[in-house]
């Protein structure tokens, strides 16, 4: 039996497909990182009759308004009063440099006036070359993601408070809080240990193995592990207010490398009448200080690190069909950071290649594993700094 079906309908399902086409196009131009497209009034005098005169005019206001609003995203324009007539010259005067393409939406004339809705394909990756080589803005850092261990005793507590141990405990410790900040104010994540459903069930005196286990999976960078404790001094004024001494220890670890990056010890003191409010003052007071003092040891080692790590090497096992290994290049050059891939080695089944790539082996081992690939998977069986291994499966 033949199923016929109308030319209305047939029409009609071509007129979707191409719709869902074209806004799948700008769906994914909005999503490209090197350009912005944006939709924006230009207008123009019309004077005499010279219509084409004032089209001009119009579209030339719209193309250095488009060009404003992708440059003033990157440096706002209170950033750029002193500096004006920099970026006048940078942009303004030559907004070709910066624009892709552009297409009039829609115009309309009224009062002597030509105005036009002009929808503008900026240039946005242009525009933060020429503001970064004209020293007008720095490349953003990428800063780390920082879990706390901190096992913490108040005046008040017979033991220790700690989340990860046999019960859960969801109220952040004051010399956490502060530390926390610190680090925050720098652009540090501060990753959340408040989620958990059930006991982790780790000792109070947690190695930094399992806390660096833990901590990956919790897509943490850094671990920071140490003891909080309040205690009241000999110190008293007018018989009422007592004085209160905060010690904190601490170390941080990298979760890739296993490594010791930073440690430091600090105490401070607070005077209240109230143990409880002195005790966690005098906490929170040394919490500022080692955090202080961590912020710079580990943004040193990030940077450091960060330096090093240009280069990944991966060893990739299960070469032998040609078609997959082409496959896993091409999807390994389309993720966010790589710059380069060069082949190092080229064996039967086995291969070796150097990738140039803004991250660490973890962070690329991490965007991997969220790649599919047609008529075979990946195995990443190993991680190192600076080194993958990998098996192309077939299955």
């Amino acid at each position: 039996m033949r199923l016929t079906v109308s030319n209305k309908y047939v029409r009609v399902g071509l007129v979707m497909i191409m719709m869902i086409a074209i806004m799948g196009v700008i769906a994914m131009a909005q999503d490209d990182e090197t350009i912005r497209v944006v939709d924006v009034v230009g207008s123009g005098a019309i004077q005499g009759d010279d219509m084409a005169l004032a089209r001009n005019q119009a579209i030339s206001n719209a193309l250095v308004s488009a060009v404003a609003s992708v440059t003033t995203e990157l440096r706002p324009l209170n950033q750029q009063v002193d500096k004006f007539s920099l970026f006048n010259e940078l942009f303004y005067d030559q907004t070709d440099r910066f624009i892709q393409d552009y297409k009039v939406l829609t115009e309309n004339m009224s009062a002597g006036t030509y105005r036009a809705i002009v929808q503008v394909t900026v240039r946005q990756d242009k525009i933060k070359e020429t503001l970064m080589t004209a020293n007008l803005i720095v490349e953003e850092r990428v800063m780390p993601k920082v879990l706390f261990y901190l096992a913490e005793k108040k005046v008040e507590d017979i033991l220790p408070i700690y989340w990860w141990g046999e019960d859960l405990v969801f109220v952040v410790p004051a010399s956490e809080e502060a530390m926390a900040q610190v680090l925050a104010d720098e652009g540090m994540t501060i990753v959340s240990h408040a989620g958990f459903t059930e006991p982790v069930n780790y000792p109070l005196k947690v190695s930094a193995a399992d806390a660096i286990e833990l901590g990956k999976h919790m897509a943490a960078d850094i671990v920071i592990i140490g003891t909080a404790t309040a205690d009241k001094t000999t110190n008293v004024m007018d018989g009422n207010v007592k004085s209160f001494k905060g010690a904190i220890e601490v170390k941080a670890f990298r979760t890739e490398t296993g490594k010791e990056i930073a440690f430091a010890s600090r105490t401070a003191v607070s005077a209240n009448e109230d143990e409880t409010v002195g005790g966690r003052e005098a906490l929170f007071n040394a919490g500022l200080l080692v955090g202080q003092e961590m912020v710079l040891q580990i943004a040193s080692a990030w940077e450091n690190e960060a330096s090093l790590q240009s280069l990944v090497e991966i060893k990739i096992h299960g070469t032998s069909e040609l078609a997959n290994f082409i496959k896993f290049r091409k999807a390994l050059g389309k993720i966010t950071g790589v710059k380069a891939i060069h082949i190092k080695v080229m064996k039967a089944d086995e291969s070796i290649i150097t990738v140039d790539y803004d991250g660490t082996a973890q962070s690329l081992a991490d965007e991997l594993l969220l790649k599919t690939f047609d008529n075979f998977g990946i195995d990443i069986y190993d991680v190192s700094p600076g080194n993958l291994s990998v098996e192309l499966v077939t299955g």
